[in-house]
């Protein structure tokens, strides 16, 4: 993918033909090997990816302290930011409701949509369409379209002023888990998360956070210009550091509001550029490389300041009808915002990285729709032409191959199940290698915490950080159990793809069959039908929090793994171990009122507990994701079983009828529908090069 414009729209073409080609395949005859019902769930799907492809590229979090503008920043990145002159005072009005006050107390999500989808009844114009996922159900409930800055803070926020008055009937005393807005006017093709923090009490919101930020791209730690960083905010930015540490996503950080802190100091500079120096130095001081240096791959180049009030401002100035018209001053305004240079950073993720991925995973899941029907539709032109005299003979050796495929599908879990825990095993014998990883902390923890007064945060922090570092690098190294897990994992999916075969063989079949490309690591790799993969998630969650305590709720935790999501299309290392820290189940914890040197010995003692914490975090995240392989195997035997039913059906149908009357007709009705869907596939397995 070079051009990701070019591919894009290159991609919105295959999918908008594979569309047309599916939904032609409705008016083929019942013998033709498509079933309805699959047929309807691949169309419906077919067009989800359309929607996806042509709007989001990009997955961002926003995360920052209470009240430091996530809200408001991220409904002027997307262009929703309106300003209101009100006699002599300003009023700003966003997509998601800001205050001087606290306000967001779940987890929002604004998401670009293609127009289409308001054919579902869905009006995403204006200020877009709110849903909202109510405590104890899966699903979305819509709210409807272009919602009050009121409706959308009564399902949002806990302000007392806002209260619950602006919900529907029925919805005043229920707890919201997550919102969404759908826009179909936005200025980046990214899906937004506003993300509360962590560690909070609501165990749904948590799971939330901690789900969203496995889906995020990129991360926007967001700061006000108006109060520096202090200890206070050391475990939100700790958290962003240990996810950033073991997936290596990128963090850049935005000090917002400069137009309320632009008075001059007495060095002729604005207060809010002293406040972007401070967090930069709060942020050298506190994530350190085992060398002393500051963390480059973490900090970045550091704090961008920008302001969506004074671009909104600008705004109003450029707008002819607007009653406040003056260009010149608009375009500076727009200018001192910052607001397009930290659009144009976010742009550049999209291009040079999160968009690629992005457009590889809708490729890379069109083609697994389109495939199977397209094989159905070659192997019933094969048996159109095949001689009569030749049935019979198929039929037998689909029988036996039926017969071959039931005794698989039964005996196969388990085999597949002792495979993995042979490899997990194999990975999992890293962790008794000298020096331990409980020992490996100790030798380079110890006498830091001997040494310092670890009642202080910053004291706390360095020795967290310092810890997190240490682990993963014992993790990744080459002898490390993320490393062997890498080599365990793909031999374990080359042992899957062998049996896989052994069991298919489809050169049994007559006819043309080469244009069938062979199974390879996407078959097993890239997410099947939605339903039963959610059903999957969900008791793989179960098998995980078994192991490690972790309470999550309603899924979140388990699409934080990639198991409803695809997620295991990312490097193995980097799902292991984000899985890892996802999961973190040991937390150290002071003894309150006991002395200096009781903590410092109580600390000392936990690193045993995390180093142990670890291990047992690597092995229930290596079986969830090897789970998911296993489950999309029996999944393609099952396809393939049914595929062989409905030939053996089709076949003895022929043979009792006795007659051939109708088989050129039916040959000259599937030859060009076939021949289509070979080369849709064919052009998406292009574009995924």
């Amino acid at each position: 993918m070079t051009d990701i414009a070019g591919v894009q729209m290159d991609l919105e073409d295959a999918l908008e033909e594979a569309e047309q080609w599916l939904t032609s395949l409705g008016a083929l005859s019942a013998d033709s090997g498509i079933a309805v019902d699959a047929l309807a769930a691949a169309l419906k799907r077919v067009e989800a990816l359309r929607a996806r492809a042509s709007s989001v590229l990009m997955n961002v979090a926003l995360l920052g302290a209470f009240s430091s503008g996530k809200s408001f920043l991220l409904s002027g990145l997307q262009g929703g930011l309106q300003l209101e002159i009100v006699g002599n005072a300003r009023k700003y009005i966003g997509l998601l409701p800001s205050d001087t006050r606290p306000t967001s107390t779940c987890p929002a999500t604004v998401e670009p949509v293609a127009q289409r989808q308001a054919v579902e009844g869905r009006d995403c114009s204006g200020r877009g369409f709110l849903r909202v996922r109510f405590s104890g159900s899966w699903s979305w409930e819509d709210i409807g379209p272009s919602p009050t800055p009121a409706t959308v803070a009564s399902y949002a926020s806990s302000l007392r002023t806002n209260t619950h008055s602006g919900r529907l009937d029925g919805h005043r005393n229920r707890e919201v888990d997550e919102i969404q807005l759908l826009v179909s006017s936005f200025t980046l093709q990214a899906k937004l998360y506003d993300l509360p923090g962590h560690g909070s009490t609501n165990k749904a919101h948590d799971a939330i956070v901690r789900a969203r930020m496995q889906d995020a791209d990129c991360f926007l730690y967001v700061a006000t210009s108006t109060r520096t960083l202090d200890d206070s905010d050391l475990s939100l930015i700790r958290f962003l550091y240990d996810h950033h540490k073991q997936t290596g996503k990128k963090v850049i950080w935005v000090v917002t509001a400069i137009d309320k802190a632009a008075d001059l100091g007495l060095d002729d500079k604005p207060a809010w550029q002293a406040t972007v120096e401070e967090n930069e130095r709060f942020l050298a001081d506190n994530f350190r490389l085992p060398d002393g240096r500051p963390d480059a791959g973490f900090i970045g180049s550091g704090f961008m300041a920008v302001s969506p009030a004074l671009e909104a401002r600008g705004q109003l100035a450029l707008d002819p009808d607007g009653g406040h018209y003056d260009p010149a001053a608009g375009a500076a305004l727009v200018g001192e915002s910052h607001m397009e240079d930290l659009r144009e950073r976010l742009r550049k993720v999209i291009e040079q990285d999160s968009g690629r991925k992005h457009l590889q995973q809708i490729v890379e899941e069109a083609r697994a729709v389109v495939r199977p029907h397209s094989r159905a539709l070659v192997r019933a032109l094969e048996a159109e032409r095949a001689p009569h005299n030749a049935l019979k003979g198929n039929l037998s050796a689909l029988t036996t191959l039926q017969q071959e495929l039931n005794s698989a599908i039964e005996g196969l879990s388990s085999e597949l199940e002792r495979m993995l825990q042979r490899r997990i095993h194999a990975a999992d014998l890293a962790f008794d290698r000298s020096p331990t990883l409980a020992s490996h902390l100790h030798d380079v923890l110890d006498d830091q915490i001997r040494q310092g007064d670890i009642r202080k945060p910053a004291v706390d922090n360095e020795i967290e950080v310092r810890k997190i570092q240490e682990m993963r690098g014992w993790m990744t190294e080459p002898a490390g159990p993320a490393t062997r897990w890498d080599m365990q994992f793909d031999a374990f999916k080359t042992d899957v793809l062998r049996l896989l075969d052994q069991h298919l063989r489809d050169e049994v079949m007559a006819g043309d069959l080469g244009q069938l490309r062979s199974l390879d690591v996407a078959d097993l790799i890239v997410p099947r039908d939605a339903k039963e993969r959610h059903s999957h998630a969900r008791d793989v969650l179960k098998r995980i929090t078994a192991v490690t305590g972790a309470a999550g709720a309603m899924g979140g935790a388990a699409t934080s793994l990639g198991l409803a999501s695809g997620g295991t299309l990312l490097p193995v290392g980097a799902a292991i171990l984000g899985g890892m820290a996802l999961f973190e189940a040991v937390h150290y914890r002071k003894t309150r009122g006991s002395s200096l040197d009781l903590q410092r010995q109580e600390l000392i003692g936990h690193l045993d507990n995390a180093a142990q914490g670890a291990r047992e975090r690597f092995q229930a995240t290596a079986a969830a994701v090897g789970s998911d392989v296993i489950a999309n195997a029996l999944g393609i035997l099952t396809e393939r079983r049914n595929e062989l039913s409905q030939q053996i059906t089709r076949i003895r149908q022929r043979l009792s009828a006795q007659e051939n009357l109708d088989r050129q007709t039916r040959i000259s009705q599937l030859e060009p529908v076939s021949q289509r869907g070979v080369s849709i596939v064919r052009t998406l397995t292009a574009l995924a090069r």
